[in-house]
């Protein structure tokens, strides 16, 4: 109720893409405006280096960053929520106040450490997704008004990766939803693709590990319900912003974005999880077609719906072009400034969005998905997206469309 009353006052673009299936590229791209074959991160930073790392290091600190851009103009700036761009211990790419928690990953939602600014602690008594959110309405009601603020709340949730999403969720939410008939999960039988690499004898242990949890989770009504949960956890805590950000007058004059760093698969095409599941990787939209929310009223227009196709490299120059800075680059960034349609403008915008995962890149037009892998790797693919939007036909091997390629 919360995210469709976002929605209601707000400007939602339909049409809006991730640049990538993991979080990690994603967030840089955020961050940078830059596509991930261009700031160097293709896929999420392992845990498991975090020893390896220099104390202070962040994958994208060598390139101007949003943050750091509104830092400069005296902005007040906080990150607030999930980092995973590097190291946790200190404060990053301009952030002011900076609280985190110790891991990219997600391995509880209840038990974490938390690096408040200079203090750490462990957080074991509430879902982190509440914490967050308490932590974000705290920073609002404190929140020095006579200087602009940016807040980036991170939520870290819903997330799909085991063993966050595996059966039973503590949350309070959960068990509500068990017994539904879950109409918004795909019934099909488990991607051939992930039944190949099972079969295969030298498919790593830890990708072998990853497929059984998504065979296990599919059709598996206590993670839908899972999932489910975790969704409602989230509008809860965006409720809770919203209603501090009017109770401390600060809606007046805040702009708000709502959007993700990427989707998951919880069922489509017989996936579970991320991009990278399939050998190749895959661009599906279920999984790269993200919500984007804009809400400022007064200036954005309300309850209507925008068909502009978006990528996540045009929202930094967006933000900016928004405030009025217009002072600033972000070299060699594909991205464009959509702030006149913020303000109800008709634009003349192009045809064309970008996408990648590793070794497959994709383009998106109004009417066609197509994607093409480094050779060798695998085959390309065509999806027209107006006949066909479930992507469930691929057509580059029909001679009609050979034309659409080229």
């Amino acid at each position: 109720p919360n995210i469709d009353q976002l929605a209601a006052e707000g400007l939602r673009f339909i049409n809006a893409f991730a640049v990538n299936g993991m979080c990690s590229p994603t967030r840089a791209t955020l961050m940078t405006g830059l596509m991930p074959s261009q700031h160097g991160v293709h896929n999420w930073l392992d845990d498991a280096k975090l020893a390896e790392w220099p104390r202070d290091w962040s994958v994208v600190r060598e390139f101007r960053t949003l943050p750091a851009t509104l830092k400069n103009r005296d902005y007040q700036t906080a990150l607030i929520g999930k980092w995973h761009l590097g190291q946790p211990w200190q404060s990053s790419i301009g952030y002011e106040h900076w609280l985190t928690f110790s891991y990219g990953h997600t391995l509880d939602f209840w038990d974490n450490t938390i690096i408040d600014n200079d203090e750490t602690y462990t957080v074991d008594d509430r879902h982190i997704v509440d914490f967050f959110a308490e932590q974000a309405v705290e920073y609002l009601e404190e929140v020095d008004r006579e200087r602009p603020f940016y807040l980036q709340l991170n939520f870290d949730g819903p997330y799909l990766n085991p063993p966050t999403n595996t059966g039973p969720a503590r949350n309070r939410h959960y068990q509500s939803y068990l017994g539904s008939s879950f109409e918004s999960f795909p019934r099909v039988p488990v991607n051939r693709n992930i039944v190949d690499q099972l079969i295969d004898a030298e498919l790593p242990e830890f990708l072998r590990g990853m497929h059984v949890q998504s065979i296990l989770h599919h059709n598996d009504p206590e993670s839908m319900a899972n999932v489910a949960s975790q969704n409602t956890i989230v509008d809860d805590a965006v409720g809770r912003v919203m209603d501090a950000l009017r109770e401390t007058g600060l809606d007046e004059n805040t702009l708000v974005i709502y959007a993700a760093d990427q989707g998951n698969f919880y069922g489509q095409h017989g996936l579970w999880q991320h991009t990278i599941v399939t050998t190749p990787s895959n661009l599906y939209e279920a999984a790269l077609n993200i919500p984007l929310i804009v809400w400022h009223p007064g200036s954005v227009p309300a309850g209507e719906t925008s068909d502009l196709l978006i990528g996540q490299y045009d929202m930094p120059m967006t933000i900016l072009d928004y405030l009025g800075i217009d002072d600033v680059e972000f070299a060699d960034s594909p991205g464009r400034s959509f702030a006149a349609a913020l303000s109800g403008e008709e634009m003349q915008w192009g045809d064309a969005v970008f996408y990648e995962q590793e070794e497959t890149r994709g383009i998106r037009t109004a009417q066609y998905a197509y994607w093409k892998r480094i050779e060798g790797i695998g085959e390309a693919e065509l999806y027209d997206m107006v006949a066909d939007p479930g992507q469930h036909e691929n057509l580059i091997a029909d001679a009609a469309y050979r034309e659409t390629c080229l």
